[in-house]
């Protein structure tokens, strides 16, 4: 659903677990808030063909695409190394009052200091899980575990991946894709952000098949 994070915010915390595949798109979005248009809030995503951060990558790369202001020519920080085809991995993007980072496996792999300090707060726009308008529609190529939304800068150092993510009192968002049927994905917070699945299909897997092998 639309919702408009209460002004300029000055901590944000983007989240997922991810197994992705490369089929030759320019980008696979993971969470993105009104990006390519005139709303556009933030993008977490992995780079394809194209550009990420308009620097070539290697396909697989997490990148984070935010505004602080309308035209902010700082808001992208990426990897330094994509991720590995089928193999599910945790990656967090963490914004902390103009301090980005990027967190692969609990691993800090990037950091950026911004002049400013704090996210644009635009019009409020609907959230896409695995799909962004920008680039004339672009969808995720794989599977997605877990994505968890919160207000506040979760990591600042390197941490032990969580294999569940969980919902406190700054949390926005926490849809998991582990388990359901249906059209409708539930938002695990309670705040009723709940998503609709159009021409996504459930699947049966988790991040803890690629540590015990028993699926």
């Amino acid at each position: 659903s639309s919702f408009a994070l209460s002004g300029n915010s000055s901590e944000l915390t983007v989240e997922a677990w991810v197994k992705w595949t490369d089929d030759g798109s320019d980008w696979y979005p993971i969470l993105e808030q009104g990006w390519g248009t005139n709303s556009s809030r933030f993008y977490f995503a992995l780079t394809g063909e194209s550009e990420g951060c308009s620097v070539d990558h290697a396909p697989g790369t997490p990148y984070f695409e935010f505004k602080s202001t309308p035209d902010d020519p700082e808001g992208c920080v990426y990897a330094n190394q994509p991720l590995t085809q089928g193999q599910w991995t945790h990656i967090a993007a963490v914004y902390n009052s103009g301090n980005v980072k990027i967190f692969v496996q609990g691993e800090l792999l990037a950091e950026k200091q911004l002049s400013t300090t704090s996210l644009l707060s635009p019009a409020p726009v609907d959230l896409n899980i695995g799909y962004t308008i920008a680039g004339n529609e672009t969808w995720f190529s794989g599977s997605i575990f877990e994505i968890h939304l919160s207000n506040s800068a979760l990591y600042t150092q390197d941490f032990s991946v969580p294999l569940n993510l969980q919902a406190d009192e700054s949390s926005m968002g926490l849809w998991q894709l582990n388990s359901g049927s249906g059209l409708i994905i539930s938002d695990s917070t309670g705040l009723g952000h709940q998503g609709t699945i159009d021409g996504a299909t459930w699947t049966a897997s988790c991040p803890e098949e690629d540590l015990d092998n028993d699926g």
